[in-house]
C-alpha cells in the first residue's frame, strides 16, 4: 500500500498550529488589560486604546498564523511543497512577531515579572512555533505517493 508523503511535518504542523492557536487566543486576552494599566501613565487613554487594539491585533495575527500552519501542514502533502513551506516560513515570522511583541510590550510598561499563566502561554506559542520550524526543515519534496512503503 502506498504511504502518503511527509506525514511526520504535517503532524508537527498540526500539533504546533494547535499550540499557537491556543496560545493566540487564550494567553492575550486577559493580559492586553494588564498591560494597559501600564502603559495609562505615559500615554494617556488614547494611546492607551490605541495599544490594546495593537495588542488585539496581534492576538489575531498570532491565532492566524496557527490557523495558517496547520492549513499548509496539509499542503506539504501535496505536490506544492515548495509553496508550503514558503507558507509555513510566513506564518512562523507572523506568530513569532506577534509574541516578540507582547513580550515587549510587558517590558516596556514596567512589568517585568510575568504570570503563571502568561508564562504558560507564550510557551505554548513558542514551543508550536519551534515544532513549525522543524516541520518546514524536514518536509521532503518527494512524488505525491511513496511506493517503496
Amino acid at each position: 500500500m502506498a504511504r502518503l508523503h511527509n506525514q511526520t511535518p504535517l503532524v508537527l504542523c498540526v500539533i504546533g498550529g494547535a499550540l499557537i492557536l491556543l496560545s493566540g487566543s487564550s494567553g492575550t486576552i486577559g493580559f492586553i488589560g494588564g498591560l494597559a494599566g501600564g502603559w495609562d501613565e505615559v500615554l494617556g487613554p488614547n494611546g492607551t486604546l490605541t495599544l490594546e487594539i495593537m495588542a488585539g491585533l496581534l492576538a489575531i495575527f498570532t491565532v492566524v498564523g496557527g490557523l495558517g500552519i496547520i492549513a499548509t501542514g496539509f499542503v506539504l502533502t501535496t505536490k506544492h511543497v515548495r509553496k508550503a513551506r514558503t507558507g509555513i516560513a510566513f506564518f512562523i515570522a507572523m506568530t513569532i512577531s506577534g509574541l516578540v511583541v507582547t513580550l515587549a510590550n510587558l517590558t516596556l510598561s514596567g512589568r517585568f515579572a510575568m504570570g503563571l499563566m502568561f508564562q504558560f502561554m507564550q510557551s505554548l506559542g513558542w514551543l508550536g512555533a519551534i515544532l513549525a520550524v522543524v516541520a518546514r526543515t524536514i518536509a521532503e519534496q518527494k512524488p505525491i505517493l511513496d511506493p517503496s512503503a
